[in-house]
């Protein structure tokens, strides 16, 4: 399935003013954090907490093993009678600590309306000439601003418990919260670079994305590629492109099969909540921005705005269900509201000496982008 993107915006005047994680109806939904399971918190959780001691067992049962429950992080919606526990590998495990019953278990499903947009392939899928064997998914890209939707639409590694990432919002993967205002907690759930948004009462995922998406092999190899003299794999075809060289390089060129530099691209995407159209029923709104590599010739560094777009999705039937509604609409309905970029959610970062800030690298100024900057202000007309 395919939505055609935008490359423009028509916007009023918005004022903006920063707030913290306001409730249902804005752009944020106010969540309470569930108990991690790491490095810090284990030696007490594992010698005094009950309900990690039973979530434990659950696990274990679950797999029908004798190997110890893997658990990354729990929580009780309840009085405490009640547990949820996310397991490392994206089993939900549901217990009743008193009555020591394990409820059920539920492996995440694939959500089936997952939407990125077209231009997230990686660079150097032109020439994967034998797809299968790369494991990965990839399609032609046409109009990278367009919406490309299905359940396996992203390219991207299997979900995993990584300490460092944007914004390190997955070393506490489990929150939860009235998401759609209907009255019951859902589960927010963090896993690598997903978000995905549990039902405690249906059972199953009614909401996943992407929100941050890449090609590119990171800091740390993009400046031992770009250094003189350098060995690096990579080194001699980025001297060779000399002034057509990325600034940025994509990870996808490092394939063995491609051994070539390509410019890196990042992608974001940030989600308000709502009852935007007014029809008593709870929307959701994701706004996604892809940036690419500029190039050595460039007088500027740092990335331009490739492509964006905005979906939205209606809650129908107990599930975030995707609609075709025209972009200007959706635009209108976050510009009457005052909703920016650096307002959506995901906003704060929970990172080491950033906790409280916007998240780095969704409002960088290398992006080059003025959107996504704290403080940005539309005028009338037209935001390219």
């Amino acid at each position: 399935m395919i939505i055609m993107g935008i490359k423009s915006f028509r916007f009023a005047a918005l004022a903006i003013f920063l707030v913290p994680l306001i409730g249902y109806g804005q752009s944020n939904p106010l969540l309470e954090l569930g108990t991690p399971v790491n490095n810090e918190t284990l030696p007490q959780l594992a010698s005094e907490s009950i309900p990690y001691a039973r979530l434990r067992a659950a696990d274990r049962e679950y797999r029908s093993t004798g190997r110890a429950g893997s658990i990354a992080a729990f929580a009780s919606l309840d009085d405490g009678t009640t547990y949820w526990g996310l397991s490392r590998d994206a089993i939900l495990h549901f217990v009743n600590v008193g009555e020591r019953r394990h409820l059920g278990s539920w492996p995440l499903d694939t959500y089936r309306q997952y939407a990125v947009l077209w231009g997230e392939s990686p660079q150097a899928a032109h020439m994967f000439h034998r797809p299968e064997s790369f494991k990965q998914k990839y399609w032609t890209v046409d109009d990278p601003a367009a919406f490309r939707v299905g359940p396996d639409v992203v390219w991207s590694a299997p979900p995993v418990y990584a300490r460092e990432r944007v914004g390190c919002l997955a070393r506490n993967p489990l929150r939860y919260g009235d998401v759609n205002d209907t009255g019951d907690d859902e589960l927010v759930l963090f896993i690598g670079n997903e978000i995905q948004i549990f039902s405690t009462t249906e059972k199953k995922v009614i909401f996943a994305a992407n929100w941050v998406n890449q090609d590119d092999v990171g800091d740390v190899a993009n400046a031992a590629i770009r250094q003189a003299g350098s060995e690096h794999q990579l080194a001699y075809r980025y001297r060779e492109q000399g002034e057509d060289a990325p600034q940025y390089i994509a990870e996808s060129g490092r394939s063995p099969a491609v051994n070539d530099v390509f410019p890196a691209w990042r992608a974001f995407a940030k989600f308000y909540f709502g009852d935007f159209n007014e029809d008593s029923r709870p929307d959701l709104v994701m706004w996604r921005k892809l940036f690419e590599s500029r190039l050595n010739s460039d007088s500027e560094g740092g990335f331009y705005k490739k492509a964006q777009g905005l979906v939205h999705y209606a809650f129908v039937d107990g599930e975030y269900v995707l609609q075709e509604t025209e972009q200007e609409d959706i635009v209108s309905w976050l510009a009457d509201r005052d909703l920016t970029w650096s307002q959506g959610f995901p906003r704060y970062s929970e990172c080491p000496g950033e906790a409280g800030e916007l998240i780095p690298e969704m409002h960088d100024p290398l992006l080059n982008d003025p959107e996504v900057l704290p403080g940005f202000v539309y005028g009338p007309g037209e935001a390219n």
